[in-house]
């Protein structure tokens, strides 16, 4: 097992390395790019007024939608029961 005093001294000579190390130099209009891609990514978000008009829409169809299959279910159920036929057993002989 290695000792602290080699873990401290192998940190130290990987943190002197990068001493060393030559700073790189970006292109020119780097920072307008960057800048652009932002103001472009605003750009592109839907509006806030047009997603609470469509949630609006869209609750006022679901609350149509319940209004409409609650109202008059008595008719409904004539229709229903008109679409249904009758059990006959008659084949069977009972």
């Amino acid at each position: 097992m290695k000792s602290v005093h080699d873990k401290v001294a192998w940190a130290e000579a990987v943190l002197m390395s990068a001493t060393e190390l030559e700073k790189q130099k970006l292109p020119s209009g780097t920072y307008e790019k960057i800048l652009s891609k932002i103001h472009l990514r605003k750009a592109e978000r839907t509006p806030l007024r047009w997603v609470q008009a469509a949630a609006a829409v869209f609750l006022c169809l679901i609350s149509l939608e319940i209004y409409l299959t609650q109202y008059n279910p008595e008719e409904s159920n004539a229709e229903l029961v008109e679409l249904i036929p009758e059990n006959n057993n008659s084949l069977y002989d009972e």
